[in-house]
């Protein structure tokens, strides 16, 4: 595998070819090589935006629609769910998905996550799962402009993010694992090993999102960081103020 260029790293079109080309096998992937960590984080994102019933909700970079069902059930009946991924693949592959059958509240489409289509203060909460690592730092001040701009005043806001530990007893075995292991997951179900070290660089890259957590201040979002299990995967959360 020849290295990706940095320039070439954060552009959109590769991003979205990336994961057009991981798209059959990145759900699996991601489930069984965290041991099934991935779903938890994903429900402890859902609780820290702190959805109320009858919300509207925008999911970004939502992938397959994994967070879907948390969603859906803390919003119930009355709420409405827009969700978007850059990948149309990806995007193809969430409309199958039993969560978007059964719901006649879930709006999805095909939308850059830096350049969206929804109307200023239209949502009540904006939640991410594992789409922060793609996005390079004047990428991050951009998303953090679009999430100010799309929350109605007093909204909430959660995205996680898979990280580095900090503590180098869990940091170095971890890396280890998601730079060699990964990738050979990959390859037994029949996906593009390379891809899966490409997402490793990521994960190295990004760290943890306190990075996007002092961007999004400076978008004007009140912000909260934490981490879960040492520090594997960590997340930033808050509102929009209710007077911005």
């Amino acid at each position: 595998m020849q290295p990706v260029a940095p320039e070439k790293l954060y552009d959109p079109a590769y991003i979205k070819q990336l994961f057009n080309e991981m798209s059959g096998t990145y759900g699996l992937v991601n489930l069984i090589s965290s041991f099934g960590f991935a779903w938890w984080w994903r429900g402890q994102c859902v609780r820290l935006a702190r959805l109320n019933e009858g919300g509207k909700v925008c999911d970004f970079m939502s992938g397959q629609g994994e967070a879907w069902p948390d969603i859906l059930r803390w919003i119930g009946p009355g709420g409405q769910l827009y969700a978007f991924d850059i990948s149309n693949r990806m995007v193809e592959l969430s409309t199958q998905t039993a969560a978007f059958k059964r719901s006649n509240h879930l709006h999805v489409s095909n939308q850059n996550a830096l350049v969206i289509s929804f109307t200023n203060a239209s949502m009540d909460a904006v939640i991410s799962t594992f789409g922060l690592k793609t996005f390079s730092e004047p990428q991050l001040h951009t998303l953090a402009r679009e999430i100010m701009r799309l929350l109605k005043p007093g909204g909430t806001f959660a995205l996680v993010e898979i990280s580095v530990p900090a503590s180098a007893i869990l940091r170095i075995p971890y890396m280890i694992y998601i730079q060699y292991c990964i990738p050979l997951l990959g390859r037994v179900l029949l996906g593009n090993p390379d891809n899966y070290r490409l997402l490793a660089r990521y994960t190295r890259l990004f760290k943890n999102a306190k990075r996007a957590q002092a961007i999004f201040r400076i978008a004007g979002l009140e912000t909260q960081y934490t981490e879960f299990f040492f520090g594997c995967a960590s997340a930033v959360y808050g509102h929009k103020p209710p007077t911005a």
